[in-house]
């Protein structure tokens, strides 16, 4: 949501710079504080270009009572009008909501995750060292920005070609000295192309050294020789993935403790905190029109 995050940093910005709200018209002090309405000022666009070659359903249809609300999937097959719930969560035993943002039903979880947690930390002095979260917040961009921050990215993250029947790229080996790669073969893969847009750098084998491989069935079927690809967050993700296998707290007395703060994001529609950290999730909200 580039609205959002734009609405997010200039309030930000103000509020460092210790910029008051402006005074009503009359001079009259003000009994309440300025409500910041969020869903007012970063409200989706119905007339946005679509992203890629997907169409979201909220491009073709609208509710004519409530605009605000977006088609949404769910589990039982189903597809209602409704709003997504994002918390963040202290990850303690009291489970304190921190924060809370309501958005669009089609607003992913990842795409609120940066603003919100920068906003609550700002907000309530935190500095957590670790955030727990589902898969579904594991863009290369928020691992990038956790990482950077000091903050340990406890999240799953998905590995699209598990499935495949070829060679997997973890068989392949980078060299970053040289900007490369290696197959199992010991052959060289060079950098072919940068894909802006999916954030990530291919390479490609010889043709002539793949064509002629001995175990080139088990690592692809085309004659242009194997592609390999890498995200520009790849030093991060890999980072992120030497934390599987261990857990996020240390245990005491049966009782979770840590040192420092922890942060987890879980899928139920908003973000979570947790102990001596944070945990994320959101939750979908039916609105029937």
């Amino acid at each position: 949501m580039p609205r959002l995050r734009e609405v997010v940093g200039d309030h930000l910005a103000a509020l460092f710079e210790g910029d008051a709200a402006p005074d009503d018209a009359d001079g009259a002090a003000r009994d309440t504080p300025e409500r910041w309405d969020l869903l007012e000022a970063c409200r989706l666009d119905q007339h946005r270009p679509p992203s890629g070659p997907y169409r979201r359903l909220s491009d073709r249809k609208v509710s004519r009572t409530d605009p605000d609300a977006a088609a949404m999937a769910m589990r039982d097959g189903r597809t209602v009008l409704g709003y997504q719930d994002h918390y963040l969560v202290d990850g303690g035993k009291a489970r304190i909501v921190l924060h809370c943002l309501v958005t669009p039903g089609d607003v992913a979880e990842n795409q609120v995750l940066l603003d919100q947690l920068r906003r609550t930390l700002f907000r309530r002095k935190l500095r957590p060292k670790r955030l727990v979260a589902d898969a579904k917040y594991a863009m290369g961009q928020n691992i990038r920005a956790l990482e950077e921050q000091g903050i340990r990215a406890y999240v799953p993250l998905p590995e699209w070609d598990k499935s495949s029947p070829y060679y997997h790229n973890a068989a392949f080996a980078y060299d970053g000295e040289n900007d490369l790669y290696r197959c199992p073969q010991g052959q060289v893969l060079k950098l072919k192309w940068v894909d802006e847009a999916g954030e990530r750098a291919i390479y490609r084998a010889r043709a002539a050294s793949c064509n002629g491989c001995p175990v080139k069935g088990e690592c692809t079927t085309s004659s242009q020789g194997r592609l390999v690809s890498r995200s520009f967050h790849a030093e991060y993700l890999d980072r992120v993935r030497g934390y599987r296998g261990r857990p996020p707290t240390r245990r005491r007395s049966g009782n979770a403790t840590s040192g420092s703060s922890r942060c987890s994001p879980r899928r139920s529609s908003g973000t979570a905190w947790a102990g001596s950290g944070c945990a994320a999730s959101s939750t979908s909200t039916s609105r029937h029109c």
